[in-house]
């Protein structure tokens, strides 16, 4: 059993590993915060797709539809098991297929 951490009278014991700390370990000398821990993760997903043609880079992407055409497309990726950013990936392949778009890159 561990020690609490103010306690000043008992002996560690030779020979135990000491209890790893709880919690997320630090990037540097300090715990970042949530914004910065996104932040991080958003460059490193750019890193991984430049590296990497057959990654998914991920892009901020914001547009008003009708409630209708969100149920849709909502009910399209359920049905097709897949995210809204795959659905909406899934919907332009289909209609570069069909000819109504271009394919892309």
């Amino acid at each position: 059993m561990a020690k609490h951490s103010q306690d000043s009278h008992t002996l560690e014991l030779p020979g135990l590993p000491a209890i790893a700390q709880r919690g997320r370990p630090t990037v540097g000398e300090r715990a970042m915060t949530p914004a910065e821990r996104k932040r991080r993760s958003r460059s490193m997903a750019r890193q991984r797709a430049a590296a990497n043609y057959q990654e998914r880079l991920p892009v901020d992407f914001s547009c008003t539809v009708d409630a209708d055409t969100k149920a849709r497309l909502a009910q399209f990726a359920v049905a097709n098991d897949l995210d809204l950013g795959r659905a909406l990936d899934r919907l332009m392949e289909l209609l570069a297929d069909a000819g109504v778009v271009g394919k892309t890159a």
